[in-house]
Protein backbone atom coordinates (compact mmCIF):
# COMPACT_ATOMS: atom_id res chain seq x y z
CA UNK A 1 0.00 0.00 0.00
CA UNK A 2 2.79 2.39 0.54
CA UNK A 3 4.19 2.15 -2.75
CA UNK A 4 1.49 2.00 -4.64
CA UNK A 5 0.11 5.35 -2.76
CA UNK A 6 3.29 6.74 -3.76
CA UNK A 7 3.07 5.87 -6.95
CA UNK A 8 0.03 7.49 -7.82
CA UNK A 9 1.05 11.05 -5.69
CA UNK A 10 4.13 11.31 -7.19
CA UNK A 11 2.85 10.09 -10.82
CA UNK A 12 -0.68 12.55 -10.79
CA UNK A 13 -0.19 14.90 -7.80
CA UNK A 14 1.36 17.79 -10.15
CA UNK A 15 -1.40 17.10 -12.75
CA UNK A 16 -3.90 18.25 -10.30
CA UNK A 17 -4.65 21.84 -11.03
CA UNK A 18 -5.41 23.94 -8.36
CA UNK A 19 -8.45 24.11 -6.61
CA UNK A 20 -8.29 20.64 -7.47
CA UNK A 21 -9.58 17.85 -4.70
CA UNK A 22 -7.20 14.96 -3.66
CA UNK A 23 -9.52 11.80 -2.32
CA UNK A 24 -7.94 9.32 -0.64
CA UNK A 25 -10.62 5.90 -0.39
CA UNK A 26 -7.80 4.06 1.79
CA UNK A 27 -6.51 7.06 4.40
CA UNK A 28 -7.13 4.51 7.59
CA UNK A 29 -4.82 1.74 6.22
CA UNK A 30 -1.67 1.78 8.06
CA UNK A 31 0.43 2.44 5.34
CA UNK A 32 -1.45 4.22 3.34
CA UNK A 33 -2.05 6.98 6.09
CA UNK A 34 2.37 6.96 6.17
CA UNK A 35 2.81 7.95 2.51
CA UNK A 36 -0.48 10.26 2.39
CA UNK A 37 1.84 12.22 5.46
CA UNK A 38 5.29 11.23 4.00
CA UNK A 39 4.59 13.11 0.43
CA UNK A 40 2.89 15.73 2.14
CA UNK A 41 5.90 16.45 4.60
CA UNK A 42 8.11 16.65 1.53
CA UNK A 43 6.48 18.36 -0.15
CA UNK A 44 5.48 20.75 2.65
CA UNK A 45 2.00 20.23 1.67
CA UNK A 46 -0.29 22.19 4.44
CA UNK A 47 -4.16 21.99 3.48
CA UNK A 48 -6.22 20.85 5.70
CA UNK A 49 -7.36 16.73 5.35
CA UNK A 50 -10.84 16.62 6.02
CA UNK A 51 -12.89 13.39 6.58
CA UNK A 52 -15.92 12.85 3.95
CA UNK A 53 -19.02 12.51 5.55
CA UNK A 54 -20.42 8.99 5.98
CA UNK A 55 -17.04 7.57 5.08
CA UNK A 56 -15.05 6.67 8.21
CA UNK A 57 -12.16 5.71 5.88
CA UNK A 58 -11.84 8.29 3.53
CA UNK A 59 -10.17 11.97 3.39
CA UNK A 60 -9.63 14.78 1.24
CA UNK A 61 -8.03 17.98 0.58
CA UNK A 62 -7.94 20.74 -1.80
CA UNK A 63 -4.95 21.46 -3.46
CA UNK A 64 -4.42 25.26 -2.93
CA UNK A 65 -0.80 25.65 -4.26
CA UNK A 66 1.19 24.15 -7.19
CA UNK A 67 4.27 22.38 -5.68
CA UNK A 68 6.64 20.91 -7.69
CA UNK A 69 7.29 16.90 -7.35
CA UNK A 70 10.83 15.63 -5.80
CA UNK A 71 11.22 13.04 -7.97
CA UNK A 72 14.52 12.39 -6.75
CA UNK A 73 12.52 11.04 -3.39
CA UNK A 74 10.45 8.51 -5.53
CA UNK A 75 13.37 7.40 -7.22
CA UNK A 76 14.67 5.23 -4.50
CA UNK A 77 11.27 3.86 -3.72
CA UNK A 78 11.52 1.63 -7.18
CA UNK A 79 14.39 0.21 -6.00
CA UNK A 80 13.20 -2.80 -4.66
Amino acid sequence: MYESTMDQLFNLYSKVPSGGVIIVDDYAIKECFRAIHDFRNWHNITEKIRAIPGDGDSRYWIKRNMVEVQMDRYKPLLVS
